[in-house]
């Protein structure tokens, strides 16, 4: 419940602005499900504001439209500034951002740029997190040449690049396995004024990572334990995913005894080293490891079996595998179908 002084300060600023008190409370309404992304809820309570009697004004359509993007339905979020532009409404960058952000978080980059389109045929101009959003959908859709054009229109409309900007080219690049790439961006960050972050360097080890470059990876995780900002559980886990793909076993067990001193290794933590001493033929150990989750109570799914079934049907193991087969059944997890039929033509 707003506070006294709270619903004095409304009433006021709806006397100065000739805002019905009716009309306030449905806009606090719509920006609380614009806020939870329940679209529905705030189409609903739109639709009320109308039956009201009370006018919607660009806010009212914008959190509208924030909800559905919010709630991932952007599809919805279209049809509402449709509405809007039907009704005479200005559509304003806010409303735009809200469509741009939820294409992004799909990495549906042509949706995203569709609606830049529409931003400058409309006379909306883009600002920041526009072009932010434009950046994040190049990302998840792993096109780091469009991100460069995309940054660069964000210097030709005299907004300068900031953190957020950089860590999404980076991402770009990282994602296609350009570590040199996502390095050049992390220099052009340290020689400006905007300093990498913890993300930043995320980024560039997961490039390292992706690209199979082991001492790249551990290049800058040491920088990060010995100069940089703390490494948490996503630094460890990525150099931990290069020493899986090399299947250096050994290394991934270094450096898991050096992970417990700074962060809690997690199910994924766990699922690279298993991963790596399989690939090195050191089944008892990983099968060990799995008894080592257990006392950290961690659960296993099902990617930490499957490396282990991988290299047990290799072998030919099948008492091994009918007993993991079971492991697996116990912790309530789905073996893949191939390992039931392996099972079932092996010998009794």
């Amino acid at each position: 419940m707003p506070s006294q002084a709270q619903l004095q300060r409304l009433l006021t600023t709806n006397r100065v602005q000739r805002l019905h008190p009716a009309t306030a409370a449905f806009q606090q309404l719509l920006a609380g499900e614009a806020k939870s992304g329940d679209g529905f809820r705030a189409e609903l309570w739109f639709r009320r504001m109308v039956w009201s009697k009370c006018a919607p004004d660009a806010a009212s359509y914008t959190s509208v439209i924030a909800a559905f993007a919010r709630a991932g339905a952007p599809s919805n979020a279209e049809i509402w500034i449709r509405r809007m532009e039907l009704r005479g409404v200005r559509v304003p960058v806010a409303a735009c951002n809200a469509v741009l952000d939820a294409f992004a978080k799909r990495g549906r980059l042509r949706a995203a740029e569709w609606w830049y389109t529409f931003m400058m045929d409309s006379d909306v101009q883009p600002d920041r997190i526009s072009f932010c959003a434009l950046l994040n959908a190049a990302a998840k859709a792993s096109k780091p040449a469009r991100a460069e054009v995309w940054l660069s229109k964000m210097t030709d409309h005299q907004i300068c690049p900031d953190l957020i900007a950089c860590n999404a080219l980076m991402s770009a690049k990282a994602r296609r396995g350009d570590a040199a790439g996502a390095e050049d961006v992390l220099q052009v960050l340290r020689t400006s004024r905007q300093q990498p972050d913890l993300v930043s360097y995320n980024t560039l080890i997961h490039a390292f990572s992706r690209k199979g470059d082991v001492s790249g990876a551990r290049r800058y995780l040491e920088y990060l334990l010995q100069e940089g900002p703390s490494p948490d559980v996503i630094s460890f886990n990525c150099v931990m995913d290069a020493f899986a793909r090399q299947g250096l076993a050994r290394e991934a067990d270094e450096l898991l005894n050096r992970m417990a001193d700074h962060v809690k290794p997690t199910t994924i933590t766990y699922n690279a080293v298993i991963s790596a001493h399989c690939r090195a033929g050191s089944l008892n150990s990983a099968r060990g490891l799995l008894k080592q989750m257990a006392g950290q109570q961690l659960a296993p799914d099902t990617v930490t079996f499957t490396p282990i079934l991988t290299e047990l049907t290799r072998l030919r193991d099948f008492r091994g595998l009918r007993a993991v087969f079971q492991q697996m059944l116990s912790a309530r997890l789905t073996p893949d179908s191939s390992v039931e039929w392996i099972l079932a033509l092996g010998p009794v």
